[in-house]
């Protein structure tokens, strides 16, 4: 979890009900969905997520491949504190849970007033961002490498 973050939803000054708010979920509820814009960002209290995307084959055909899944301690949704576009990805409730929900232009205000937890903050979103980018090329490198086998192109490499 983002421990600056959870310094910040004890701070007396980012009241809960109006900054942020605990907020139950069922088994395949949809928090978030892919295409929308809600300005809120997400710590996973109790539950699992999933975590999916749209990819389309063809016209007529879509299909919904698992990206990741979240638990306990987990962050999503942070994007919206960097900017106003709509959702990536839709996160659906596994089974039944809990998780806060933060007005992300609350803590951006929030961080401007305390610079100093705010920076460090924002350096634990920057790691876990990192750490998503990284499995994601590799993802994208091994997808890669499938394709040209299946179509045996790897042979004329």
């Amino acid at each position: 979890m983002i421990s600056a973050l959870q310094k910040i939803l004890e701070s007396e000054d980012f009241p809960e009900g109006s900054a942020w708010r605990m907020r139950n979920f069922e088994a395949q509820e949809i928090i978030v969905r892919e295409g929308e814009q809600d300005g809120h960002l997400y710590l996973v209290v109790t539950g699992d997520l999933r975590v999916t995307g749209q990819v389309e084959i063809d016209d007529a055909r879509t299909m919904h491949p698992g990206i990741c899944d979240l638990g306990p301690g987990d962050v999503f949704g942070e994007l919206c504190l960097f900017d106003q576009e709509p959702r990536s990805a839709t996160v659906e409730g596994l089974n039944q849970g809990q998780l806060i929900e933060i007005k992300a232009n609350r803590l951006n205000q929030w961080m401007d007033r305390h610079p100093a937890l705010g920076l460090k903050t924002l350096r634990e979103f920057y790691g876990e961002l990192i750490s998503r980018l990284r499995k994601t090329n590799q993802r994208v490198e091994s997808l890669f490498a499938w394709g040209l086998r299946a179509h045996g192109i790897d042979k004329h490499i």
